[in-house]
């Protein structure tokens, strides 16, 4: 038995090959040429005798079990010298139908099938040969081992694959470390330039997608609705939205206005969603108004304030006015900074309507002989009289004179009555309300005639 030696001389390479898809006018075929060989009894090495030889083609994925991922059988004529050319993929077309990825190591098997050399025993197979890098450039489109790549132009504009440092660019070269895809427009200033994504399709949705393994972000541009969105497919969809008007949604995909902030996580134990939130000592201010005056509001050591200024956002030239205030404690001022009370104003104070807690104005009983208007009302526990009381024969006040009574609950609180001293027509007059509830007049000038006792501005408290 003779042994057979075949010698494949791989010759040209005719076709990149796609994962996905067939680009057309690419060929998908492998040819080249081979030389069939025999080795005598004594040792030399001869061509087969010429005529036509059946061999099988095989490529695996491992260089001795594995996977055949082609497998063909060609009928080849070989010459005086054993060579012989075949194109695997041929089926009669330009294109061909040779239907593997050269995305893997691969390993060539031949079997000699059947011939017209007689000093031979067929079948035979030859050792499998891994397949070098040559090729390998049948899956160029991918580019898989390329270490650098330059000058690859399109458009004037310069690709650059950087392999050794990890980095894919167009129109530059790496700026930093862990850059790994930069991208230089070269355009004038004030233009446009940079990278668009698109789908090619007024229904599709383009997106520029991030992910870590176990994260993963996303923008994308919602074709029906015109709004661009940033998500977190792992952590609750879209969390940002921007309309085609301009307006932007913050947890809302539905912002009615130019700015919409959704409930955020809860805040307090009472439930509340925290939308929004700002340092100590920042403040939200608007631009000027007709009058000249630039609102704020911030919060600071002290409390919550709401201010005017004469500085434009942005600028600290000129000091705030605060006008209202709600400090540590929960007092509120307005008109001061340093409010002592639940309510502290410092300034006029208007009342159209009633105050919530009081009492209406109530006509005061007067004894026999005494005539008004004159009337009461409680806000909170301070009694306030207003309006006077005189004789009604105009006489003067006798001293110690009850001159009206105030009814329980409007009264001074026990063992401190309430005094005021009065000037009223040349009589000086004293007041005392009595935690009784009586009105006594004290009249230092018996002798002057009569007098009325104006009670404007009289209140006094109902608690110690």
């Amino acid at each position: 038995m003779k042994h057979l030696l075949v010698t494949v001389v791989i010759a040209l390479i005719t076709f990149p090959t796609f994962a996905h898809a067939q680009i057309p006018g690419t060929p998908k075929k492998i040819s080249y040429q081979g030389a069939l060989t025999y080795v005598d009894s004594h040792g030399k090495t001869k061509a087969v005798k010429k005529g036509t030889y059946s061999l099988t083609f095989q490529l695996f994925d491992d260089p001795t079990a594995g996977n055949s991922v082609v497998s063909e059988t060609r009928s080849v004529t070989s010459d005086k010298n054993g060579v012989y050319s075949v194109t695997l993929g041929e089926d009669g077309s330009p294109q061909g139908n040779l239907n593997t990825n050269f995305d893997q190591l691969l390993w060539l098997k031949v079997t000699v099938n059947s011939g017209p050399e007689t000093k031979i025993t067929y079948p035979f197979a030859l050792l499998r040969v891994q397949l070098t890098s040559v090729p390998y450039s049948l899956n160029s489109s991918h580019a898989d081992t390329a270490e650098y790549v330059r000058n690859v132009s399109s458009g004037g504009g310069t690709l650059l694959v950087d392999s050794s440092n990890h980095f894919v660019g167009v129109n530059r070269s790496q700026l930093f470390g862990d850059e790994f895809f930069g991208v230089l427009a070269p355009v004038a200033d004030g233009s446009y330039g940079g990278m668009f994504i698109s789908t090619g399709n007024s229904d599709g949705w383009p997106y520029y997608g991030y992910e870590t393994r176990t994260k993963r972000a996303f923008t994308y541009l919602n074709s029906q609705t015109n709004n661009w969105h940033v998500n977190f497919p792992f952590d609750g969809g879209d969390v940002l939205t921007v309309t085609s008007n301009g307006s932007v949604g913050i947890g809302t995909t539905t912002p009615n206005h130019l700015l919409r902030i959704g409930s955020g996580p809860l805040w307090t134990s009472s439930s509340w969603g925290g939308a929004l939130e700002l340092e100590n000592g920042a403040a939200i201010g608007w631009h000027a108004n007709g009058a000249g005056n630039r609102f704020g509001m911030g919060h600071t050591n002290n409390g919550f304030y709401i201010f005017r200024t004469a500085s434009e956002p942005g600028n600290a030239g000129s000091p705030a006015t605060y006008d209202f205030l709600i400090n540590d404690n929960g007092n509120v001022g307005i008109g001061t900074t340093n409010p002592s009370s639940t309510l502290d104003v410092a300034g006029d104070l208007h009342v159209s309507g009633n105050i919530i807690g009081s009492t209406a104005w109530t006509d005061l009983p007067l004894p026999a002989g005494f005539v008004g208007p004159a009337q009461y009302r409680k806000i909170g526990d301070i009694v306030y009289l207003r309006g006077a009381i005189g004789k009604a024969d105009n006489s003067h006040f006798d001293d110690f004179a009850v001159i009206g009574t105030l009814p329980a609950g409007f009264r001074p609180p026990g063992g401190r009555p309430f005094v005021r001293y009065f000037a009223a027509y040349y009589n000086d007059i004293a007041l005392q309300i009595n935690d009784t509830g009586d009105l006594v007049s004290y009249n230092e000038c018996l002798n002057c005639g009569g007098g009325t006792m104006y009670l404007d501005g009289v209140f006094f408290s109902t608690t110690p």
